[in-house]
């Protein structure tokens, strides 16, 4: 070691002062320009002018880009067209009117498509609860009119609204059939499958009761008949029925009950009357002028609210000689008066 000092001492030395000659420099440097720096801050040019300028030059640009489908469409790439086809209207029809041969002309009313995919009925009902028998003909739906406030319990078969026939129940929801296509209205807060599956044809393959018993139900068709050739219509809601004829029937409740079902009807949360439901065109309520939906809610002037009173509709025609039933159809109270004979 005393060899390399001796030898190299005066290059340590050197190297020495060059390293505190270097940091005496540099801390100079930083107090001068500490001291300086006040005085070279440049002043701030004015960004005001500049702003304004901006939009301006921005302008120009903007607007290229905006019409830049315009300029493309102007260089016909893939070929200029010719002037408007002759079967085109230049700005469209209004409505009503369609376009032919290039001129606008009032529009045909079209028949309504028959669509066998049901869509979302825009009617105002709900539907609150439904009940799925094996045989459809049972199957029953309890839907509420939102217009009326109103409770309907309708079959398959029955007419819902005024161009609306319910043609299909289903645990979440019924089928329609209105305007000549297929609607649907679905439960609330239920998750069902595609409403587009029900189809025509799957109405077509719902199944349907097999007449087992054809002697029995033959033998009922001509009570039936019996009874409704007996009943004449003489006017607005007035008929003349003959008695022994309606004594056959009301014997027969069974076959009775199979024409036609009667439910409570409520309004506003209370009973108001019995709604008849599910009746068959040739059935004996048919015949004696009453049709599925009606209301009936008195009898001679006394209100019936239950099945046992709705019985007795039949009972007072086999004893009275005038019976008066006071029903509701579609919201109008009407009377029908029957001359028991």
């Amino acid at each position: 070691m005393e060899n390399f000092l001796r030898k190299y001492g005066w290059t340590v030395a050197l190297a020495l002062i060059a390293i505190g000659a270097f940091l005496l420099a540099l801390m100079t440097n930083n107090i001068v320009a500490s001291q300086l720096a006040p005085l070279t801050v440049p002043k701030l040019p004015d960004m005001s002018a500049k702003q304004a300028d901006e939009p301006a030059k921005r302008q120009p640009t903007r607007r290229r880009g905006q019409n830049w489908d315009r300029t493309i469409a102007s260089l016909c790439l893939f070929g200029c067209p010719d002037t408007t086809p002759k079967d085109e209207c230049e700005g469209g029809c209004p409505d009503g009117q369609e376009c032919q041969a290039g001129q606008c002309v009032p529009a045909e009313d079209q028949p309504p498509v028959d669509s066998d995919v049901p869509v979302l009925s825009d009617l105002n009902m709900k539907l609150m609860g439904a009940m799925v028998a094996d045989n459809p003909e049972y199957s029953m739906a309890l839907i509420r009119d939102d217009n009326s406030s109103e409770t309907l319990v309708l079959s398959p078969g029955d007419l819902v609204t005024n161009g609306a026939e319910l043609v299909e129940i289903r645990r979440d929801r019924v089928i329609l059939k209105r305007n000549g296509r297929l609607e649907y209205i679905r439960m609330d807060k239920t998750i069902g499958g595609d409403p587009s599956a029900t189809t025509a044809s799957t109405l077509d393959r719902t199944p349907r009761p097999t007449p087992i018993k054809q002697p029995p139900r033959t033998r009922r068709a001509s009570t039936r008949g019996s009874a409704g050739d007996s009943i004449k219509s003489v006017g607005r809601d007035k008929f003349e029925v003959d008695r022994n004829a309606i004594n056959k029937q009301i014997e027969d409740k069974q076959d009775l009950a199979r024409q036609g079902r009667v439910v409570p009807n409520y309004k506003n949360g209370k009973r108001d009357g019995l709604k008849l439901v599910g009746i068959s065109p040739n059935s004996v309520y048919s015949k004696l002028g009453i049709q599925s939906g009606d209301v009936i809610h008195s009898v001679n002037g006394k209100e019936i609210n239950t099945s046992q009173e709705a019985m007795e509709l039949f009972e007072r025609m086999r004893d009275s000689g005038d019976v008066t039933v006071e029903i509701e159809r579609r919201g109008q109270k009407r009377k029908l008066n029957y001359n028991i004979r």
